[in-house]
């Protein structure tokens, strides 16, 4: 029996007696009395309430609730109630195209700030969760005296957009993700995990040999991107903000990091800037070590290219030293530099920004004892290491191999070796070299600041409003289309 039909069961077998005589105490809660019966060849025969109740799975409430809304053994089915709410769902038609103009109206990220290849387009670091988002869009819906859609529908629109929130997590394994839900193979995942432990066993052995002073350490990520201003009023969700990035070195051995910050107009997220900071650490740091251990990401565009080796390979020639560069498998990548990260998000939370030279202030003071070294970056300190003629090779493909599949880089005076596997020997990158023993001096990146778009200026004049005067000037300079 269908709810449906048990509805109109109830309404023709349960009737309503009056009471025998007229109650005088208004407290008294019983206007009637129902009397319970079962159908049986079209015959009634009266039961007990718990039979009846029992036969039918039913609660008391139910039937109560169901006898009251009858009229004459008649009740409304779900399919009449269907048919009557049926003509609301026109009137969100204009509910929805409202809700589509809120999400275009919200700042964006391009999804390379994120991953390269990806097609999303990222709300800007303001939002930590859809909730906050679906809160704002509620108080704006209630300024316009409009009803929000709920936020079922929300969502769908959310990702339907193709949208999604700047809390990109990067060390969310896909593989191990797969294998939990049943897409991949067990044998796939205890190949994938054995690369995993493979990589942090490696990390461990080299940090004992850095203990040992037989070689430096160092582990190195960018940090989540970070805007500028950064405060918390409505108008700040609809305007573009100055974007600013945060390249992070961690010696694992002193345990001491730099964090080197610069904006947009300093700079943008191709292979030369990061390979510039990298060396930038080195020379400042670790100009007299002999023996240099980097682990990172395997991410193509920032650590594992022709460029950053480039980059690295010029340093050991000029400075008769050897460096190796190890990467960790991809989806576990936890590195000692994310401590830092975590340390400068906390320092951040319900902090407001004005200036990105605040930025510098919070991570001094993310750690107390030792704090960590915060670096401003000009434009003027990037160099182009993907400029052509200067190049000693270019490409970084293993032979018959994927880049992708390289898991350790050595440089040194003779050239580049590689291992596709850490228990591999190290083997002669199949390219040929020159200028092996040439002086380069490599052009600079950058002739001068970079230019935001003039949408951007003119958001960040109009955020002006919501943050102190003497901050003023940096926003009114800043170059622009």
């Amino acid at each position: 029996m269908t709810w449906d039909q048990r509805k109109v069961f109830v309404a023709n077998t349960v009737e309503k007696i009056p009471p025998k005589r007229r109650y005088t105490n208004e407290d008294s809660r019983r206007q009637s009395t129902l009397v319970y019966n079962l159908l049986i060849n079209e015959i009634k025969y009266p039961v007990c309430k718990s039979m009846y109740l029992s036969t039918l799975s039913l609660g008391a409430r139910t039937v109560n609730e169901w006898v009251a809304k009858s009229s004459d053994g008649i009740i409304k089915s779900t399919e009449v109630s269907f048919k009557e709410r049926a003509p609301n769902s026109h009137c969100k038609k204009d509910d929805v195209t409202r809700l589509n103009q809120f999400f275009d109206s919200l700042a964006k990220l391009p999804s390379h700030y994120g991953r390269k290849n990806s097609s999303k387009l990222y709300l800007e670091q303001t939002f930590e969760t859809l909730l906050e988002v679906y809160n704002v869009y509620s108080d704006e819906m209630k300024n316009e005296c409009r009803k929000p859609l709920s936020r079922t529908k929300f969502s769908s629109v959310f990702k339907e957009k193709n949208l999604s929130l700047y809390q990109i997590k990067k060390d969310q394994c896909d593989t191990c993700t797969k294998f939990k839900t049943g897409n991949i193979s067990e044998s796939e995942w205890a190949e994938h995990d054995i690369k995993k432990k493979r990589a942090r066993e490696e990390k461990e052995k080299d940090k004992l040999s850095g203990v040992k002073n037989e070689c430096s350490v160092l582990t190195m990520d960018l940090q989540a991107v970070k805007l500028s201003p950064f405060i918390r009023t409505n108008a700040f969700y609809y305007k573009t903000k100055l974007v600013c990035h945060n390249f992070t070195v961690y010696n694992i051995v002193s345990h001491q990091s730099t964090a080197y910050w610069f904006s947009e107009i300093d700079s943008d997220l191709s292979a030369s800037t990061f390979a510039s900071l990298i060396l930038v650490y080195l020379k400042d740091q670790l100009s007299s070590e002999k023996n240099i251990v980097i682990f990172s990401d395997g991410c193509t565009y920032q650590n594992r290219n022709a460029i950053m080796a480039n980059a690295l390979l010029n340093y050991c020639i000029e400075n008769k030293c050897t460096i190796i560069q190890k990467f960790l498998e991809r989806g576990h990548t936890q590195m000692e530099c994310d401590s830092v990260h975590s340390l400068i998000e906390r320092k951040l939370k319900n902090r407001e920004v004005y200036l990105p030279s605040n930025y510098l202030t919070v991570t001094m003071e993310a750690r107390k004892s030792s704090p960590y070294i915060a670096k401003w970056v000009t434009f003027d300190q990037f160099t182009n290491y993907s400029h052509s003629s200067s190049q000693r090779f270019s490409s970084l493909r293993p032979g018959q191999n994927k880049v992708t599949e390289i898991k350790a880089l050595q440089y040194s005076p003779d050239g580049i070796q590689f291992k596709l596997d850490f228990e591999d020997d190290w083997t002669k990158l199949p390219q040929r070299i020159k200028n092996l023993e040439k002086k380069i001096i490599w052009p600079k990146l950058h002739t001068s600041t970079r230019k935001i778009s003039s949408q951007k200026f003119n958001h960040l004049q109009q955020l002006k409003a919501f943050i102190p005067p003497d901050c003023h000037a940096f926003y009114d300079q800043l170059p622009h289309e």
